[in-house]
C-alpha cells in the first residue's frame, strides 16, 4: 500500500522472487479481506488501517518481516542462521523452526554484516549461527567475524548438505545453507587461525591472471592477503601491476 514508486519497484521484485502473492493499492483505499499483511512506507503508515503492518526499510528486511508475520510468528524465541561458506556465501534464516529467508551474499564480510543486522532485528531472540565446514579459509573468516560480534557459532559437517550438482550455483548455496541451519554442529568458542593452503594461493593467482587478461600474476604474498580478506582481488592485481611497471 504505497504511492512510492521506488519502494514499490524494489518490493515487488523481492515479493515475486519469494513467490508471494500480492496486490498493489493506494493508501486510504479499502483493504481486501483476503490480505494478511500490509506493507507500506513510514510516511504513509498513518493512512493504513490493518492488524498486521510492515513498514518498509530495505527490500530484504521488509520481505523477511512479512514472511515472519505470514508464518504467524508474532515473537521469535530462537533464530538460527545457516551459512554455506564460499566466495558468495549462501545464507538461510530460520525463526522458531520456520524458514523465512534463503539467499546468496556478496562476500564473507558481507555475510557477517547480515548476521549482525539479523541479530539486531531479532534482539530478543536467542541467535545461533551455524557455519558449514567447507571452504576452510573463507569459513574461518566468517566464523571469526561472527565470534567477534559476540554470537554463538556452531561448525556443521556439511557432507550431507551438498545439493545435486545440476542446480544453479546460487541455488545450491541457498539450499546448502538451509540444510546447515537445520543441522546441529560443534560449538566453536575461540577465534580460528587463518592458514591458507598452497592450493588456494595458486587458485587466487590463476584468477589474478584471468582478471588482468594475462598481464600479471600476483605474488603469493598478495594472494595470501586476498585469501584472508585483507585485499580484494582487484586491489591485489592493481598493486602487482604497479610493482611490475616500477621494475
Amino acid at each position: 500500500m504505497t504511492e512510492d514508486f521506488a519502494a514499490y519497484h524494489d518490493l515487488s521484485q523481492r515479493l515475486q522472487a519469494e513467490e508471494l502473492a500480492f496486490e498493489s493499492i493506494s493508501p486510504g483505499s479499502p483493504i481486501p479481506d483476503e490480505v494478511d499483511v500490509v506493507i507500506t512506507t513510514a510516511e504513509e503508515r498513518g493512512d493504513v488501517r490493518h492488524d498486521r503492518i510492515v513498514v518498509h526499510s530495505t527490500p530484504q528486511a521488509t520481505v523477511e518481516e512479512t514472511i515472519r508475520l505470514l508464518r504467524g510468528l508474532e515473537d521469535v524465541g530462537r533464530l538460527v542462521i545457516g551459512i554455506d561458506p564460499g566466495e558468495r556465501p549462501g545464507l538461510a534464516v530460520i525463526a522458531d523452526g520456520h524458514v523465512i529467508s534463503t539467499r546468496s551474499t556478496a562476500d564473507p564480510e558481507r555475510v557477517v554484516d547480515e548476521v549482525k543486522a539479523l541479530a539486531d532485528r531479532y534482539e530478543d531472540a536467542e541467535v545461533v549461527v551455524r557455519v558449514g565446514h567447507g571452504a576452510q579459509t573463507l569459513r574461518d573468516r566468517i566464523v571469526n567475524g561472527v565470534l567477534e560480534a559476540g554470537h554463538l557459532v556452531e561448525l556443521v559437517d556439511e557432507t550431507s548438505s551438498s545439493p545435486p550438482r545440476q542446480r544453479v550455483a546460487g541455488e545450491r548455496d541457498k539450499v546448502a545453507a538451509r540444510v546447515i541451519a537445520m543441522t546441529a554442529g560443534e560449538l566453536v568458542e575461540t577465534q580460528q587461525p587463518i592458514d591458507v593452503p598452497p592450493g588456494e594461493i595458486r587458485e587466487i593467482q590463476r584468477r589474478s591472471r584471468k582478471q588482468s587478461d594475462g598481464a600479471v600474476t600476483i605474488s603469493s604474498t598478495l594472494a595470501g592477503k586476498v585469501a584472508t580478506g585483507a585485499l580484494t582481488l582487484a586491489e591485489a592485481v592493481r598493486r602487482q601491476c604497479r610493482k611490475t611497471k616500477a621494475s
